[in-house]
């Protein structure tokens, strides 16, 4: 499949082609790229050189000068320190010119370079015995060291100035030379670069022409059919030519036109089908819509589901609906009693507790199921369901909202404060009574209903009592019924006792607690008055 006869073929072989050209035209500029790196390092440590060279020679022709002036002055000093300077100066320029050209791996210049700093240091040694080390303002002595001083000084200063002239030509010259071949080395690049982009686009150009002769034209003609056959010309044909899948595509187009009318027919019954399936989900949509309103009574929504239900029947201005649920009867205007009937119970609870049924009003072709569709036995299936459901959780929300209510009642009713701890979120409840044994409101921002705010207003001496005995009921079901002090909003610590069962889940595992507190400080401060009364008597024994 993936030959030159497939379009794969063809497009694969052209992302080859410009594949192999950028990876080309990529190692080209790596090479490039690396060469010319490496000769900018070249020419910049040759500059180097050549600079470290010239300014050597220029602070020995200045340290020469400073000597032979401090010969014709009374005080030599000065002039003789800065001959020091420019002598120190002229060997560091000497050691980096060495240092540049080790690393151009230039022995030669090397051994030369050596030699003449190896006579620059004696050349130094000399001058510093006879004339820096003992400087004198006789005329007649500096006289005589300048005659001793002279014959040495001459040539070999003359040598090493001819010396590094040498050299400094020589890299000069070589430096000239990496240069011109750098610029032939760019001037080569440049061209080779333009060569790969003439291929490139030569390459790409014929590449793309094939392309579009091989492959794009019987697309477009396939393409001009499909506007044809868009226009409504059953007649359009493509042309069966071009690469495999090309042409497989332009037969199926033709089997696919030849099959239009069969599908067309099909895609009315089934656009019929969807319409009348429309209309069923409306329904259901709608009836949901009005059961999720709060101020919507039952037999409100009763009531509209009838009106809606004609609207959604094969024929609705000849149908009519009635919802009848325990007593009431709900129905749409125009409803009679006629023999063309369709009907469901509506089941609450496993009962049936009432009827949706949809008559039509005269006598309608026959269907599925007399005039009724086998989609509207369905509806009416699914319309008693949803409103036995929605009737059920109606009684469930009623029940619980009396449970509510009693439930309110009993807990203002007590005298005890109810709590409930959940155990994984560790919040509480505490009920308006809990709140007000220890001096607070229910909604008062101070006091947080979570674990943490209960367990911080215990006293420290009855903590880890307390603590421990919530721990021992939650791992080992012992019974959790314990006294103790807690922190009234006064400050005051007034005598509690809390009762309270865990609840657990089906692994065993604690996830609420549930309880409640009373306030048994009187009890325990006449507990503590009757042992006080008993002490007295015993001591009057």
């Amino acid at each position: 499949m993936f030959g030159w006869r497939s379009a794969r073929g063809r497009v694969g072989l052209t992302w080859a082609v410009f594949v192999l050209l950028l990876a080309a035209v990529v190692a080209v500029v790596v090479w490039r790229a690396r060469d010319d790196q490496e000769r900018h390092r070249s020419l910049e440590r040759r500059s180097t050189v050549v600079t470290a060279l010239d300014d050597a020679r220029a602070e020995w022709f200045l340290g020469g000068a400073w000597i032979t002036t401090s010969a014709l002055v009374d005080d030599p000093a000065p002039l003789l320190e800065l001959h020091r300077q420019a002598t120190l100066a002229a060997r560091e320029n000497l050691d980096q010119a060495r240092a540049g050209l080790i690393a151009l791996g230039e022995k030669d210049e090397v051994a030369a370079l050596d030699e003449l700093t190896q006579q620059m240091d004696q050349l130094a040694q000399t001058l510093d015995t006879l004339w820096v080390s003992s400087p004198t303002t006789d005329w007649n002595t500096k006289m005589e060291r300048a005659q001793q001083l002279l014959p040495i000084l001459a040539p070999t200063g003359m040598t090493m100035v001819t010396g590094l002239e040498q050299l400094a030509e020589g890299q000069q010259a070589k430096l000239a030379a990496e240069r011109a071949a750098a610029d032939r080395a760019a001037d080569a690049t440049i061209t080779l670069f333009i060569a790969f982009g003439l291929i490139a686009l030569v390459s790409g150009t014929a590449t793309m022409a094939m392309l579009v002769l091989s492959v794009i034209r019987p697309l477009a003609s396939l393409r001009k059919s499909v506007r044809v056959l868009a226009s409504g010309d059953l007649a359009a044909r493509a042309e069966v030519s071009g690469p495999e899948e090309v042409a497989s595509l332009a037969h199926d187009f033709n089997e696919m036109v030849s099959a239009r009318g069969l599908a067309e027919y099909a895609l009315r019954e089934q656009t019929q089908v969807i319409a009348e399936r429309a209309k069923e989900l409306n329904c259901l949509y709608n009836l949901s819509d009005l059961a999720q309103k709060r101020d919507v009574s039952l037999p409100q929504v009763l009531q509209a589901t009838a009106e809606l239900l004609p609207s959604t029947w094969q024929y609705p201005e000849a149908t009519c609906a009635r919802i009848v649920f325990e007593e009431q009867v709900f129905t749409t205007d125009n409803f009679r009693e006629t023999r063309w009937r369709q009907a469901c119970d509506i089941v609450v609870r496993g009962r049936p507790s009432g009827t949706v049924e949809v008559r039509y009003l005269d006598e309608k072709p026959e269907s599925e199921e007399g005039p009724v569709l086998d989609a509207e036995r369905r509806l009416i299936n699914a319309v008693a369901e949803r409103l036995g459901h929605i009737i059920e959780r109606e009684q469930a929300e009623d029940a619980l909202r009396e449970s509510e209510e009693r439930f309110r009642l009993a807990i203002n009713a007590t005298e005890e404060g109810l709590w409930e701890w959940h155990i994984q979120t560790n919040q509480e409840f505490f009920s308006p009574r809990w709140c007000e044994i220890i001096g607070y409101s229910f909604d008062d921002p101070q006091l947080a209903h979570t674990y943490t705010s209960w367990a911080s207003r215990i006293h420290p001496d009855d903590y880890d009592r307390v603590v421990t005995a919530m721990s021992n009921h939650l791992e080992k079901g012992t019974r959790y019924d314990v006294d103790y002090r807690h922190r009234h909003k006064s400050g005051e610590y007034r005598w509690q006792n809390s009762k309270g069962q865990a609840v657990f889940d089906e692994s065993g595992k604690p996830i609420k607690m549930i309880g409640c507190i009373s306030d048994i400080t009187e009890r325990k401060r006449a507990e503590e008055a009757l042992r006080e009364s008993e002490e007295r008597f015993r001591r009057s024994l």
